[in-house]
Parts: C-alpha cells; sequence; structure tokens
C-alpha cells in the first residue's frame, strides 16, 4: 500500500527552522550501522516533549513518529499535556502549569500534525494505529515509538509497554516478515542508538511482545549510564508518579472496604 506524502502547512514551514535553530544540537552515537534496505522500529525514551523534539528535530534517521492522537490536535492538546508532562492531577502549582500546558501545546500542535506522525489511540482504535504503522513499514519506512509507561524502572527510563511491539506481529500477518526494534536514548547532548533485537514472528506473540520490551528497556537504561554524566529529564515527574501511587492506594482502600460491606451483608 502507497503512503500519501503529507504537505507541510505554511505554519510549520516557519515554525520548524526557528524551533531548530534554538533546540539544542545533539551528538548521534551508533553501536553499529542501521541497515538502509529495510524498515525498522526505533524505540525512544520520551523524557515529555524533549524525546520526540529531539528525534524531530536531530535524529538522522527518516522516521514516522507515533505520536499520541491527542496531543496532534488544538482542540485536545493543552489538556493532554497538562496531565501527561505538567502533573495535572496534583493541585499544586495548578494554574501555573495550565498556562505552560497551553504555550506547550501551540508548538508542539504545529510541529506533531506536519511531521508524517502516526495518531496512537488508546482505546479499541489502536487497531487502526498497528494496521496503518504495518502498511507504512510495508511501504518501507522507519518507525519511531516513545514506548514508556508512568511504571519507574531506574533513573534514565521508565518502564516500555509490549503493546507497542504488537505492530510487528501485525507487520508479519501482512509481510510475512520479521521486524528489528533498535533502543535509542535521547539525552541532552547526545541521541544513542544501541544493537537491536528482532521479533520473531514464529513465537508466541505474548512472549515475544515481553521479551522485545524488556530487552528495549534494559538497553535503554545501559545506554544512558554509558554516557558522560547528565541530568536525566524524566517522562513522568515524581508529582506524577505521586499521584499514580495515591490513586492506586486508594483504589485499593476501596476495594477492601467493598469486600468487607460484601462479607457483612452475607452474615
Amino acid at each position: 500500500m502507497k503512503v500519501k506524502k503529507q504537505k507541510k502547512t505554511l505554519g510549520y514551514r516557519i515554525l520548524y527552522p526557528v524551533v531548530k535553530f534554538f533546540f539544542k544540537k545533539q551528538t548521534i552515537l551508533y553501536k553499529q550501522p542501521v541497515p538502509q534496505d529495510e524498515p525498522v522500529v526505533f524505540v525512544c525514551n520520551h523524557a515529555q516533549a524533549f524525546g520526540p523534539m529531539s528525534i524531530i528535530l536531530n535524529f538522522d534517521q527518516k522516521v514516522r513518529p507515533w505520536i499520541a492522537a491527542d496531543v496532534m490536535f488544538k482542540e485536545t492538546a493543552p489538556d493532554f499535556i497538562f496531565v501527561q508532562f505538567f502533573s495535572g492531577n496534583i493541585k499544586k502549582h495548578k494554574r501555573w502549569n495550565m498556562f505552560k500546558s497551553k504555550f506547550v501545546a501551540k508548538i508542539l500542535v504545529n510541529i506533531f500534525s506536519n511531521v508524517g506522525g502516526i495518531p496512537v489511540y488508546f482505546d479499541r482504535r489502536l487497531v487502526k494505529t498497528l494496521s496503518q504503522s504495518a502498511d507504512i513499514l510495508a511501504n518501507g519506512e522507519n518507525i519511531v515509538i516513545f514506548g514508556e509507561t508512568p511504571k519507574r524502572f531506574s533513573q534514565f527510563v521508565a518502564e516500555i509497554s509490549d503493546g507497542c511491539v504488537q505492530v510487528a506481529s501485525t507487520y508479519y500477518k501482512k509481510t510475512g516478515k520479521n521486524l528489528k526494534f533498535y533502543p535509542v536514548y535521547t539525552a541532552p547532548k547526545y541521541i544513542t542508538v544501541g544493537e537491536p533485537t528482532v521479533f520473531d514472528g514464529t513465537a508466541p506473540v505474548k512472549e515475544e511482545r515481553k521479551r522485545v520490551a524488556e530487552y528495549l528497556r534494559d538497553n535503554m537504561h545501559q545506554l544512558a549510564s554509558e554516557l558522560p554524566p547528565f541530568k536525566p529529564i524524566p517522562t513522568y515527574t515524581e508529582d506524577y508518579f505521586a499521584a499514580i501511587e495515591q490513586q492506586e492506594k486508594e483504589r485499593q482502600e476501596q476495594a477492601e472496604q467493598n469486600r468487607a460491606n460484601m462479607r457483612e451483608h452475607n452474615q
């Protein structure tokens, strides 16, 4: 399936060189060359907006990025950024964080909607994301996925969702070909690319998804560990993790209370 080339808007053509001029230049490091005769998937840390911006502005590989659908449209981007990047579920500094979210959204929407992004949905429409991604890969284009989840692994990286690896299974079903996944870590001065792992389309999908996700997570951490000392940019802030942990605690307490009420009712 031939993928239609996206036409850049005037606003993007004006904004892109300005943002690139002010954005930090990064050195790109490779553990081994990336093949140019087959499509691959790069899986990168998010580092809030820094990871995607690094890849879009500084990466030397042609890629189509996975981008949360909500951040590609001006109507939904501010609220999405507010929650994901500025701890929107925390009352502290709420007004200031909402202001920052709206400002960042104006920039990101203009850029992310013009870079051939693949909209990612977090509901049943994910099937559409996977199918579109497989078609793009089959067309010979590379994809980059920012696959971290809100669960801490180390000071450098969060856990990697094995759901993003499902694209390899969809691709295998469409083409009969296995897909390489490259771990990528973006830091303030570097973009570093590790050695790949290959998704085995003949292996049990659930096991392969878990194996590939753990490989990517471990190697992204290792890539970061080998860099000169730097201050990591967390995808999720400590406030965000605290909020998630508090919500989980409250959920467990409510579940226990419900069980206690049920026992009392049955007596």
